[in-house]
């Protein structure tokens, strides 16, 4: 008897085995959970909050590899002192500018160099994005560094989920990753990185998320923030009018809200501009509002794919190419 039960037992967690390894298998291959970011962040003082750590590298779930520099920046190492004729641009924002989920040549800032250089412009693009900002953090961030970068074009993404009334906050983990204050676990720091590589693990949390919202407010994105996302925007401008950096804010439509949310937030963005004559990009033009899937990345209503992120860069390099002027 105690034979047979040891064969049940073992047949159970062969079982169990092979199945959550076809789970992880399918769940990779057809791209069934948005992608991940396998680095550490350290806290910074202020509206910037969190910051990823320097010369750090990490190759997601879905197998794209992240890298930062020096500065904490996604991108190979570049000498600050500036490159004579080539124009220097700083794009900030969140994990769109970053290139969540597509490989770092193919995200907005190398897209927008490469494309410059097809027409005949040099451009270094600075990736000032972070994963998880807003503009409140990028307001901060744009201010630690746009003195030590110097940027001739400062270009600002804005989607519907930087309205929010405060800096976005994590809370970072004793080893390093991020981590909602809202939840509380049920196992330590120690376990994330080993958890993190699991998609089966990743796709659990997510639905976790979606049956169990967390503790507070669970739609912190609304147009009544647009006055503060303004104002951050506003602070981003004088910072950059102070270094003689031209600023250019761009709209970015994701597969939420409707059209109609989207225009008001595109409305309250261009009165800004208008008023202090600043270039702005209505990036729905191309991608559609909502933003069309087919330019998003799988499983994903928000970050755009590679062809989206060239359509983006294609969108900002005349603005680019208007405003530069190299020092």
């Amino acid at each position: 008897m105690r034979k047979l039960w040891l064969r049940i037992l073992a047949g159970i967690v062969i079982s169990g085995a092979v199945t959550a390894g076809i789970l992880e298998a399918a769940i990779r291959v057809f791209h069934l959970i948005p992608d991940d970011i396998p680095l550490t962040y350290h806290a910074v003082p202020g509206d910037e909050a969190y910051a990823p750590d320097p010369n750090v590298s990490g190759r997601s779930i879905l197998g794209v590899l992240q890298r930062t520099n020096s500065l904490g920046l996604r991108g190979a190492e570049r000498p600050l002192g500036r490159n004579p004729g080539r124009i220097r641009v700083a794009v900030v924002g969140d994990s769109v500018v970053w290139g969540y989920g597509i490989a770092e040549e193919d995200a907005i800032p190398a897209s927008l160099e490469r494309l410059g250089a097809d027409a005949g412009l040099q451009l270094d693009a600075w990736n000032l994005g972070v994963v998880g900002y807003n503009t409140y953090n990028e307001k901060a961030k744009y201010a630690r560094l746009a003195p030590l970068l110097w940027p001739d074009v400062t270009i600002v993404v804005v989607l519907f989920n930087d309205l929010q009334p405060v800096a976005q906050y994590f809370r970072i983990t004793s080893v390093g990753t991020l981590a909602d204050p809202r939840r509380h676990a049920p196992y330590p720091d120690e376990w994330r990185p080993i958890l993190a590589k699991s998609a089966l693990f990743q796709a659990a949390i997510l639905l976790y998320w979606r049956l169990v919202p967390p503790d507070g407010d669970t739609e912190p994105f609304s147009l009544a923030s647009l006055p503060a996302v303004t104002g951050q925007l506003e602070e981003i401008r004088v910072t950059a009018d102070a270094l003689g950096s031209k600023l250019i804010v761009a709209a970015m439509p994701s597969a939420w809200p409707d059209a109609a949310q989207f225009a008001v937030l595109t409305k309250g963005l261009r009165e800004l501009c208008q008023q202090h004559q600043v270039a702005f990009v209505d990036l729905s033009s191309i991608l559609g509002a909502p933003a069309r899937r087919e330019y998003l990345l799988p499983s994903d209503p928000i970050h755009p794919n590679a062809e989206g992120a060239r359509l983006i860069a294609e969108a900002l390099l005349p603005q680019v190419a208007a405003a530069s002027k190299p020092r």
